[in-house]
């Protein structure tokens, strides 16, 4: 198993670090949690073709975590000869958007027709060694609630709780648990107790980190938004052996002493192993 943070950022554009996405490969497939800008291409610098990618579990609608969607459902599709379907699971609205992206009537529908009817397509997909007709893109929507999502035989993925932006949005923190280790990403959340309970007993905790715990108490958003404490009361609270601090957001978090700073307010309350994320790097 190797889990890779393929971007490690939020809305803010950043040359360091692309959209929120991570990785997740087995000897046979692999898995996706969120799609946000870049993601594709961080698959492609990460050495991961994208049609290995087999499931795709989105914690939410934020535009940072869902704007590689089109992209990268398209590209594992286009650039295979037998492609595979994807599985895509989500709070309510995925099956939605799935289907206003890919479906007849979707902004995607056009390229579709083109790269399975046009005769330049149809010969580029040869020179790929499909064998016509081409098949069009199998993208199969999920909308899930909290509890067991998907299992295997080699892993299962459970939702769990998050608080970020209801009502608008809901929200979701994801716990994949494997023979080896069982790993939990917060997803966007801030001080949320219940998380804390989802994730007692993993080995690592990946956890949301904003902005410094100064600013989110002056603007009112630590219960929605985390920092470097809430990162590491809730590893504390879950008895995890490793916390990683990830979406980043404030400029500081993009320079060592930044990064250095963030975990040491995260040390205050957890003494375990602290790491902060980088693009491309694996845990």
């Amino acid at each position: 198993m190797r889990y890779i943070l393929l971007g490690t950022g939020g809305p803010r554009l950043s040359q360091r670090r692309r959209g929120t996405a991570h990785v997740v490969l087995f000897d046979d497939e692999g898995l996706m949690i969120d799609c946000g800008p870049g993601t594709t291409y961080r698959l492609h610098e990460a050495g991961v073709a994208a049609d290995s990618i087999r499931y795709l579990f989105l914690t939410h609608h934020h535009y940072d975590h869902i704007a590689d969607y089109g992209h990268f459902a398209l590209t594992r599709w286009d650039h295979t000869s037998q492609p595979s379907p994807l599985d895509v699971f989500g709070p309510p609205n995925t099956a939605r958007i799935t289907d206003l992206l890919f479906g007849t009537d979707g902004v995607y529908h056009g390229d579709i027709l083109a790269r399975t009817e046009h005769p330049m397509s149809q010969g580029i997909f040869a020179i790929r060694g499909g064998k016509l007709p081409r098949p069009m893109p199998e993208v199969w929507a999920h909308d899930v609630a909290q509890g067991l999502v998907f299992e295997t035989a080699r892993w299962r993925m459970l939702a769990g709780p998050a608080r970020h932006a209801e009502p608008f949005l809901v929200c979701y923190s994801y716990r994949l648990e494997t023979p080896e280790r069982t790993v939990v990403f917060s997803g966007d959340c801030g001080d949320y107790a219940p998380l804390a309970a989802f994730a007692r007993g993993a080995d690592t905790l990946i956890h949301m980190c904003t902005w410094p715990d100064d600013v989110l108490e002056r603007y009112g958003m630590r219960d929605y938004a985390g920092g470097p404490g809430a990162a590491g009361q809730a590893a504390a609270a879950a008895g995890v052996r490793k916390l990683v601090l990830t979406h980043a957001h404030a400029p500081a978090w993009d320079t060592p002493e930044g990064m250095a700073e963030a975990v040491a307010q995260a040390a205050r309350h957890f003494g375990g192993e602290i790491v902060f994320a980088q693009d491309l790097a694996e845990i």
